[in-house]
């Protein structure tokens, strides 16, 4: 299968990416940041907590070098590295672009009244808010899957797993929406650079070679 049909059979994650990133850039643009964020955090309950406290460990290092592991144990040696370099790669543009922007969190951003939904267990960060990490590696994470499984049936649940680990950045109180729409286009854009490449190489024996 040609590189161009890999592309064309995950087009259903990519058609969901687009309304994904159009309907976010939209809303944000019309509440702006800080009422976004408002928005998006109101609602809260008790099994939402436990829910997206969960969730969120989808963006963590641990999760990926996890996936990483099986692929490994299944000897999936090319899609392992690929999911590896994915996830640190777009986690190092983000480490890279927090440190340069150093945008404040919302529990900094907000004055006292005006954000009370603090979570119990949960340390709410006060610095380097944009972009969100946890969002470059679910989206990261969420493509270079789609990509390398290229079973249709996984693109939406894959996708999905990406946006509800992004929503749960804003519902812990850690990231604006707009922090979780430029982690979602780093890791979209690395883990495309790197399935791009690394298809276009040729790798046995530990040698890499063009084709």
């Amino acid at each position: 299968m040609n590189l161009a049909n890999k592309y064309y059979n995950s087009r259903s994650y990519f058609i969901g990416y687009f309304i994904f990133i159009f309907l976010s850039t939209v809303f944000l643009l019309k509440l702006g940041k800080a009422n976004s964020f408002l928005y998006l955090n109101s609602f809260h309950a008790d099994w939402l907590d436990h829910f997206f406290i969960f969730f969120t460990y989808l963006g963590d290092g641990i999760f990926a070098i996890i996936i990483t592991i099986i692929f490994l144990f299944l000897k999936k040696r090319k899609d392992a590295l690929m999911i590896f370099l994915a996830y640190s790669l777009s986690g190092i543009a983000a480490q890279i672009i927090k440190n340069l922007v150093i945008a404040p969190r919302p529990i900094s951003y907000f004055k006292a009244e005006q954000y009370q939904h603090f979570i119990k267990g949960i340390v709410t960060h006060t610095s380097a808010s944009f972009p969100s990490g946890h969002s470059t590696s679910a989206f990261a994470l969420s493509l270079i899957i789609a990509l390398i499984l290229q079973n249709k049936k996984w693109n939406i649940p894959l996708l999905a797993m990406a946006i509800l680990t992004g929503y749960s950045r804003i519902y812990l109180g850690q990231h604006f929406l707009l922090d979780v729409i430029a982690g979602s286009i780093i890791g979209t854009i690395f883990s495309l650079a790197v399935f791009h490449i690394m298809n276009n190489l040729k790798i046995k024996n530990g040698e890499t070679y063009k084709n």
